[in-house]
């Protein structure tokens, strides 16, 4: 019995922008599972159960997104 595909898109964006001569400011965003996309668990491969093929449960988490600011001198 084969399970459904896995997607995972992870994204992120860094922008360093200066503050001064030595001092430079660095901001950056990640986002995991950026489309959202559900990641579902294998099926249920035990024969005479009356879930036989049926997929309950997903993997992984949904969408999560972090900020930081970074001060580089």
């Amino acid at each position: 019995v084969r399970g459904p595909a896995r997607l995972f898109i992870d994204g992120s964006l860094a922008k360093t922008t200066p503050l001064s001569e030595r001092f430079k400011l660095q901001i950056r965003a990640e986002i995991n599972n950026l489309f959202n996309y559900p990641n579902l668990s294998n099926p249920n491969v035990v024969f005479g159960n009356s879930d036989f093929g049926l997929i309950r449960t997903r993997e992984g988490g949904g969408r999560t997104m972090q900020i930081y600011f970074k001060l580089v001198f």
